[in-house]
């Protein structure tokens, strides 16, 4: 972080820092996940949109793309381009800031109920299709979201399942695509998964997250949570992700028109049904991670790197 980050960050209250961390309700009611602005230092709100096959502004018309795994099958990085430019455009016209997409997850249970918004089961053409991707949605100034970090390759019982998965084959198979998106592309957003890995969720992955994305690849974008994907407060705090989505309570977050209700995170209603427990407050993030900086229990420093 510049100097002049860091002079904006110290010019920040704690109350104004957590407020950067987890999701708000967006007043537009168009935006999948909102972070308020700060207007006092000049800090801008931020939108979020789904999703991988078209932008999903709610109440807004938008272009029904084709599949991700459609795509795929042209073998075309240049055609992964301009999909991602036409994406990425779309967004912008949105006046959305952020895309939550591409999906790049291995193919590998036959029944996967998101097989359809992913490319392959091979990490090869996964990450050539992903990186064309990515690099055009952000041909368009909108940031792109890679995900889901990581393994998260079936639906059935996607809160809890864990991918117990060895080391070599995380190398091999599940993280080559996430690793291209972050050194080739400069992918400026990561979704954690859902799903546990080796036993702990995602989004407390601080080996997943913390050593081989931040340190090992050198992301310095945004680690956001899937929409009720974070499961803790100080552990997922120190594992290093930086935003919790959506950071209001589902009744606040879904659409009162029944047509309207999808499942977070675009889900394509396969999935075995029931949410995960939901927190008993609306953010993890937000007043249990004031009284944990508060407390000593999570450091300032931390917090003031996922505001950077």
């Amino acid at each position: 972080m510049g100097a002049n980050g860091t002079d904006l960050v110290d010019d920040l209250s704690l109350g104004e820092k957590i407020d950067l961390v987890h999701g708000a309700p967006d007043p537009d009611g168009k935006a999948t996940g909102y972070v308020p602005g700060i207007d006092r230092v000049g800090v801008p709100p931020l939108r979020m949109v789904d999703g991988p096959l078209g932008v999903r502004a709610l109440g807004a018309q938008a272009t029904a793309f084709p599949a991700s795994i459609a795509l795929a099958s042209s073998w075309n990085p240049e055609l992964a381009r301009e999909f991602g430019a036409a994406l990425g455009r779309e967004t912008a016209a949105r006046e959305q800031d952020v895309l939550l997409g591409p999906g790049v997850n291995i193919i590998r249970v036959p029944h996967g109920g998101r097989n359809f918004e992913y490319y392959s089961e091979d990490p090869h053409l996964t990450s050539r299709i992903g990186v064309g991707t990515i690099e055009g949605i952000q041909s368009a100034d909108v940031a792109a979201t890679v995900k889901h970090h990581v393994a998260n390759n079936q639906e059935t019982n996607r809160y809890e399942v864990s991918a117990d998965v060895s080391e070599r084959a995380l190398r091999e198979i599940y993280l080559p695509a996430f690793r291209a998106a972050v050194e080739e592309a400069d992918v400026r957003s990561v979704m954690t998964a859902y799903n546990r890995v080796n036993g702990t969720h995602m989004s407390d992955h601080e080996y997943l997250i913390s050593d081989v994305l931040k340190d090992e690849w050198g992301f310095d974008g945004v680690v956001v949570s899937d929409w009720w994907g974070t499961r803790s407060t100080v552990d997922a705090a120190r594992a290093g992700l930086d935003l919790e989505m959506p950071g209001v309570e589902l009744e606040e977050f879904l659409p009162a028109d029944p047509e309207e209700m999808d499942a977070p995170d675009g889900g394509d209603g396969t999935d075995d049904g029931a949410l995960p427990p939901l927190p008993d407050v609306p953010a993890y993030f937000g007043d249990p991670l004031r009284e944990a900086v508060e407390t000593g229990d999570v450091d300032e420093s931390v917090l003031d790197e996922k505001v950077s």
